[in-house]
């Protein structure tokens, strides 16, 4: 095992800040992105739903989270981080996650980073189906790492036909599932100083990954809105690699609530956490962040936004901020996945600008030509970034402000981060 860093090049990106005005009802055109909609081949456990889960308090009116969408001019940097699978032993490398607890570990500088690691999942009988709770449905530096390695990573719980049929013959052993993982961030060229509101984690073993994405209204009290988002990231790696080391099931949604209980700083955030149990793939969204999986260059699923109000997302955050969810609301899922499946996710930064099938062409395009699954997030990265400062383009974001009534043509500038993870069989080649 070996670490890669590598330097991306900053780039120049500016919009006019975004303006919304009233406009009459109208339909809303392009593609169908309502909560739950999917797309793709058959047969690809897309159809499945999700029941509610506990309902978030009534929130006070306005909140640090509606003063997202703000724009401005300067140097933008990205930095990657990698999590590659061989053979079908169990090791990582140290250092790859962007969950750290302070600006110095922040990895929106100038100087990004790449490791690489390996990990594997002793396959189940996954079905697809969705977690039996779900929410409402609106709307780190540079430098060296280690690697160790050990055999026997664990297995996540059987599915419901799984254990319909344990009255039978017991199953031949499944080859394992490895995933392979990479991220990409770019901040807000205003935000790049800081290294931007978003961060995002890659467990060691790399079994569980996540994303979050701070709450900018935050900045105006003078509070750090990113710190809150780099606590929850880092810790959450910490409580994932806990459950892995003690052998039990990988739930997202226990690492989530963890993870929650632990971040004591204060400020807000959105977050999406995945992880690879044998043939499922389980998550936990709560807000705008989200994922998507990829099946033969379509997406097969899309996880639907959690939005109180137009772009006032539910969130987690300190006591203090009077308008924070439960993670209680999160939305719960797990999906059967097969070797060949990609899994994209990403705060709302990619999802405001790119649509679930121009993430999975470009994911797909780019492992069809032997890219790694980090060079394919910071492919998609640019791309969403491309698209952020279109003051012309027809994005996710203008049609949804369309359809909560309001006229809004463009790109919104965010904040992006990208995670990208490929799934195979022990012993496959990307």
């Amino acid at each position: 095992m070996h670490a890669v860093a590598r330097s991306l090049a900053s780039e120049e990106a500016s919009a006019a800040p975004p303006v919304l005005a009233p406009a009459p009802p109208a339909a809303a055109q392009g593609p169908d992105l309502t909560p739950g909609s999917t797309a793709g081949p058959a047969g690809v456990d897309a159809a499945a739903t999700c029941t509610s889960g506990a309902d978030a308090p009534a929130r006070p009116g306005a909140s640090p989270a509606e003063q997202a969408g703000s724009s401005g001019t300067g140097d933008a940097a990205a930095s990657t981080s990698s999590s590659t699978l061989r053979d079908g032993s169990s090791s990582a490398a140290g250092g790859g996650a962007a969950g750290s607890t302070g600006p110095a570990d922040n990895q929106g500088a100038s100087d990004g980073t790449s490791t690489t690691s390996s990990s594997s999942s002793s396959a189940g009988n996954g079905t697809g189906r969705i977690g039996d709770n779900g929410g409402r449905g609106g709307d780190g530096g540079g430098g060296d790492s280690s690697s160790s390695s050990s055999s026997g990573a664990p297995t996540g719980p059987a599915s419901g036909a799984a254990r319909a049929g344990a009255r039978g013959p017991p199953p031949a052993p499944a080859a394992p599932f490895l995933m392979h993982s990479g991220a990409s961030m770019l901040p807000h060229p205003d935000k790049a100083h800081r290294g931007g509101e978003d961060a995002f984690f890659i467990s060691d073993p790399p079994l569980a990954v996540g994303v979050a994405d701070g709450v900018g209204g935050w900045a105006e009290i003078g509070v750090d809105a990113g710190a809150y988002a780099r606590l929850l990231m880092s810790h959450a790696k910490e409580e994932a690699e806990a459950l892995l080391s003690g052998g039990g099931p990988l739930s997202p949604q226990a690492v989530l609530e963890r993870a929650y209980y632990r971040t004591n700083v204060q400020g807000s955030s959105t977050v999406c956490i995945l992880s690879l149990n044998g043939a499922t793939l389980c998550a936990s969204n709560l807000g705008d962040s989200g994922f998507i999986l990829v099946r033969d260059g379509l997406p097969a699923f899309q996880s639907p936004q959690q939005q109180h109000n137009f772009n006032f997302p539910y969130q987690i955050g300190s006591a203090d901020g009077g308008a924070s969810d439960h993670p209680a609301s999160a939305m719960r899922f797990e999906l059967g996945v097969q070797p060949g499946d990609v899994v994209v996710c990403g705060t709302d930064g990619l999802w405001d600008n790119v649509f679930a099938e121009e993430a999975a062409t470009i994911v797909a395009r780019c492992k069809a030509q032997g890219d790694g699954p980090e060079a394919a997030a910071n492919t998609l990265c640019r791309y969403a970034r491309m698209r952020a400062t279109d003051p012309k383009y027809q994005s996710p974001f203008s049609y949804s402000a369309l359809q909560a009534g309001y006229m809004y043509v463009g790109g919104k500038l965010d904040d992006i981060t990208v995670l990208v993870s490929y799934v195979t069989m022990a012993g496959a080649k990307l």
